[in-house]
């Protein structure tokens, strides 16, 4: 069965779930997150860089682009938005795990040993200007005598910053990145009941969500008839609808 949704605005990312209900009815739900038609274009210009000790409510939000595999319908890590008292303070000590790293140089490759991006959590900032800075831990490999990367291992808190494309030595990014898990816990796209009758009523929520101001869903029957379900504004990247 194929996934279609209607575009209004930017479609940030979308996902589909089997629905079971009495009568022997299969439905698709089908849920897009969409921004506003008249929103402002994202600027085709380079930004400017924030300056150095950039104050937390200048951040829109933070999220995390996941290790591979990315995964398709769970949004896993909760956004961190700067306009929030609670995020803010959480956000303003990566600013300072940033900001107050050493850099080191960096040899892109030698006989034995080679740095590579490999497979890493990133984080990213996207800052109300614009701009996005993004970090990951920096990973370094060894290089085989034909020339296959191997044993590629994190280095201790080295962390690369791409929108420096620099590596720095900061302890306080290896801290703040060993709590994330604390301070943007798990949350899934959409959450549904596993089972939905006929008549009776029944809520759908969702979470995580970086880009959009609201959500589109809609029910899609085995024989591919749809039922509009109407759009819900996003909530610091969070809805719920109840139907």
């Amino acid at each position: 069965m194929r996934f279609h949704s209607k575009n209004i605005g930017l479609i940030q990312r979308s996902g589909l779930s089997a629905l079971g209900i009495t009568g022997g009815l299969l439905l698709l739900l089908l849920v897009a997150a969409v921004a506003c038609e008249d929103a402002e274009p994202q600027p085709t210009a380079k930004p400017t860089l924030p300056v150095p000790l950039v104050d937390a409510t200048e951040v829109e939000v933070v999220y995390a682009s996941p290790r591979y595999p990315i995964p398709w319908d769970r949004g896993e890590y909760d956004p961190l938005w700067g306009d929030l008292d609670a995020d803010a303070a959480i956000i303003d000590q990566l600013l300072r795990a940033i900001e107050r790293g050493t850099l080191v140089e960096v040899v892109g490759v030698d006989e034995k040993r080679t740095w590579t991006w490999y497979s890493s959590l990133i984080m990213n900032l996207r800052f109300r200007n614009g701009t996005t800075w993004s970090v990951r831990t920096a990973i370094r490999c060894d290089v085989t005598s034909e020339g296959r990367k191997t044993k590629c291992l994190p280095v201790p808190d080295h962390w690369e910053l791409l929108h420096r494309n620099e590596v720095v030595v900061s302890t306080a990014l290896t801290e703040w990145f060993q709590r994330v898990r604390e301070y943007m816990p798990s949350v899934e796209h959409y959450a549904l009941p596993d089972q939905i009758r006929l008549g009776e009523p029944f809520a759908i929520s969702g979470a995580g969500y970086d880009e959009g101001d609201r959500v589109e869903l809609s029910i899609e029957f085995i024989d591919q008839s749809k039922l509009p379900l109407g759009e819900v504004p996003l909530d610091h990247g969070a809805f719920r609808w109840d139907g």
